[in-house]
């Protein structure tokens, strides 16, 4: 066996073993750091930390749209139990025609608010159900507003 060929197969099979610790998780967050119902993706980078995207759409009734689109990092604990503590933060990006939104005459804007997460989460070390609850304050334009929130979803 070649260098080349025994470096191939030596990388094949650590691609395999990171592939098989990476956990991913979708899930619809009612409330919570995307303020609206919002779809989540989230990745798992090490069995303690996660880093997750949503979106979700607000349309107006003058044809005007906002996206908002909460991406959070989560520390989360026991990665081996059942039952965890989640604690993260990150922030919520608003932009498209924000005329209802943030009125500015109309224009195409985007807006940046600091959220935070401290909850609950069932999620089962293997893929399966997962739910979360819990507070996400966000922070915008001096104010602080408390928001509370759960989660329905899958990981695998």
């Amino acid at each position: 066996m070649t260098h080349r060929t025994l470096f191939a197969v030596l990388l094949l099979m650590l691609c395999t073993v990171v592939s098989a610790q990476t956990k991913y998780a979708t899930y619809a967050e009612f409330g919570g750091s995307g303020l609206l119902p919002t779809a989540n993706i989230e990745k798992r980078f090490t069995p303690h930390f996660a880093g997750r995207i949503g979106l979700s759409i607000v349309l107006f009734h003058d044809d005007g749209a906002t996206a908002l689109m909460p991406v959070v990092a989560s520390y989360i604990s026991h990665p081996v139990s059942n039952h965890h503590f989640e604690a993260g933060g990150g922030v919520l990006i608003a932009f498209g025609d924000t005329d209802d939104f943030d009125s500015r005459d109309g224009e195409s804007n985007t807006n940046i608010a600091v959220t935070g997460l401290l909850g609950y989460r069932y999620q089962k070390p293997e893929r399966g159900f997962m739910f979360r609850a819990g507070f996400t304050p966000i922070h915008y334009d001096e104010d602080i507003t408390p928001i509370a929130g759960v989660s329905f979803g899958y990981n695998w």
